[in-house]
């Protein structure tokens, strides 16, 4: 099996096209307050110049139901990416799959995991109390292997070059997720590090598989 890999907070066409060009499968675009957020004509931009089975992935917190389905629609993401407490307090009713996001405390070792029909995909990123994501912060990736997940699992949170090989084999997920750790400053990539990041992830999918 190939991890597939999922660049977050994609602000320029050229940073997409370089991702794309290193072999990423899906880049995610912020859509709610944040150093990585772009704006709507900006991301419609850019998805309008990408090339075809490129996975588009629209990033919200705590936004209202219409304004999800409106930006969704406007800019054309392929999956929305929620947060699970924002979705336990919400009604959800939405034509795009789903990704929903639990946040892991760090030293957790037990997690508190309930499966939900509405997911296409549960992505694990690490709690942050001032953050929703970017932390650059790791938790405990082994908490992972004592849940029965039923969807694919994307691993998120503090990942970078420098252990991505190490995220991958503990946890074999289906995806994993980055953002800071391509980064030389929020929001804006490095495409050095962006290419360390992906060949790690090839090298450990081939002593892995």
């Amino acid at each position: 099996m190939r991890t597939r890999i999922k660049f977050c907070g994609i602000r320029t066409l050229q940073t997409a096209l370089d991702a794309i060009k290193l072999g990423v499968d899906a880049l995610g675009f912020i859509m709610s307050e944040s150093p990585r957020r772009a704006e709507p004509e900006v991301v419609r931009d850019i998805i309008s110049h990408l090339p075809p089975m490129v996975t588009t992935i629209g990033v919200f917190v705590n936004e209202p139901v219409s304004y999800i389905d409106k930006i969704s629609e406007y800019r054309k993401f392929d999956i929305v990416q929620l947060q699970k407490s924002w979705i336990s307090n919400c009604t959800i009713n939405l034509n795009i799959p789903i990704i929903i996001v639990y946040r892991v405390a760090l030293g957790t070792d037990n997690l508190s995991f309930h499966i939900d029909s509405k997911a296409c995909a549960y992505l694990f990123d690490s709690y942050d109390s001032h953050l929703q994501g970017g932390s650059g912060k790791c938790f405990d990736w082994k908490v992972l292997s004592k849940q029965n997940v039923d969807k694919p699992i994307i691993l998120a949170g503090g990942l970078n070059a420098s252990n991505i090989a190490q995220a991958v084999s503990i946890v074999r997920p289906y995806a994993v997720d980055v953002s800071s750790g391509i980064e030389t400053a929020p929001g804006i990539k490095d495409i050095n590090l962006m290419r360390a990041f992906v060949e790690n992830v090839r090298n450990a999918d081939m002593d892995i598989y």
